[in-house]
C-alpha cells in the first residue's frame, strides 16, 4: 500500500503505527463493499475505520494507475491449460468426498491425495491399480469410469439440475 508509507513518511511514523499489517486483508475483503461494510466488519476497530476508512473507499474506487497496473501485470496467472477440467476433477473429488461422508469412511483413503495430484497434472494418468479391487466396488463403476475417462465429461445446467454426462464413451 504505497498510501501507507506516505502517510508514514508524512507523521514520521512507522507503517505499522499507521495502519497494523493485520488488519489489511480484512479491508480488502470489506472495502469493494463500501464504508459500511467496513464499519460492521468485527475484525476493523472502530477507532481506525473512523479516521480512514472514507481514504480506503476512495483507494478502491479511484482508477488503477499505470504503477498499480504494472505491478498487477507481475502477478502470474492461472497456468492451468484447461481451467473447465480442473474445475471437472474438483467435482468429481468433491463427489468422492461426499459420499464417503454419507458411508462414514476418510476420503484420504478412498482418494489418496498423490493420485489424485497426478490425475490433476497430467489428463492422461489414471492409476487402473487405485481404482480397482475394494475402491472400485465403493465407488462403483460409473465413478470409476468418469475418472477414467474425465476428458470426456460434459456438465450441463437444467431446470433445478445439473447433469454431469460423458461424452462418447460407453461405460
Amino acid at each position: 500500500m504505497l498510501w501507507r508509507t506516505e502517510e508514514a513518511e508524512r507523521r514520521n511514523h512507522s507503517k505499522e503505527m499507521v495502519l497494523p499489517s493485520k488488519y489489511i486483508s480484512a479491508i480488502v475483503r470489506a472495502v469493494h463493499s463500501g464504508l459500511d461494510a467496513l464499519q460492521n466488519d468485527r475484525r476493523l476497530p472502530d477507532s481506525l475505520i473512523g479516521k480512514f476508512g472514507k481514504k480506503f473507499v476512495e483507494l478502491f474506487e479511484a482508477p488503477a494507475t499505470q504503477e498499480e497496473r504494472d505491478v498487477l501485470s507481475r502477478i502470474p496467472r492461472d497456468n492451468s491449460d484447461n481451467p473447465k477440467q480442473d474445475i471437472l476433477m474438483e467435482m468429481l473429488d468433491l463427489l468422492v468426498r461426499y459420499k464417503c461422508l454419507q458411508e462414514g469412511i476418510s476420503h484420504h483413503i478412498v482418494m489418496p491425495r498423490n493420485v489424485l495430484k497426478k490425475m490433476k497434472n497430467d489428463k492422461d494418468y489414471f492409476d487402473d491399480a487405485t481404482f480397482s479391487g475394494w475402491r472400485r466396488e465403493f465407488l462403483g463403476d460409473e465413478i470409476v469410469s468418469w475418472f477414467k475417462h474425465r476428458r470426456n465429461l460434459e456438465i450441463k445446467f437444467l431446470d433445478g439440475k445439473f447433469e454431469l454426462k460423458m461424452q462418447g464413451v460407453e461405460v
